[in-house]
């Protein structure tokens, strides 16, 4: 027997080549559909990351380059379980919130040292 969606040759009620199911009572074929099973969703925790990363730009770093950086660190670990979107996000949210977080210790160490802190 042929199925009628590949024209395969094939025995039985299951054409094993496209996943058609044949009626022998010249039923029409019933062709099973693969579930989508691909996840679109973003990662919320790198979003936050990211965002609040940007957000510590504004206040030249400070807490939220350190609530960004660990935000950012979770949602790239959790994209690796989950298999969600984000990863680029994350990464930039570390990049940034890092970067910041450096600046702002070398920063008050410069203060310190300078004595603009204590005037």
């Amino acid at each position: 027997m042929n199925c009628p969606n590949c024209g395969k040759e094939f025995t039985g009620n299951f054409c094993p080549n496209c996943g058609t199911v044949v009626n022998i009572q010249n039923q029409p074929p019933y062709q099973f559909q693969q579930p989508n099973m691909v996840n679109n969703k973003t990662n919320g925790m790198a979003i936050g990351g990211f965002v609040l990363s940007c957000v510590s730009i504004l206040m030249c770093g400070g807490i939220a380059s350190i609530i960004g950086l660990i935000l950012s660190i979770v949602g790239l670990s959790q994209i690796g379980k989950n298999d969600e979107k984000g990863k680029g996000l994350a990464i930039a949210g570390i990049i940034i919130s890092s970067i910041l977080f450096v600046f702002g210790i070398i920063f008050t160490i410069a203060l310190i040292v300078t004595g603009g802190i204590m005037e």
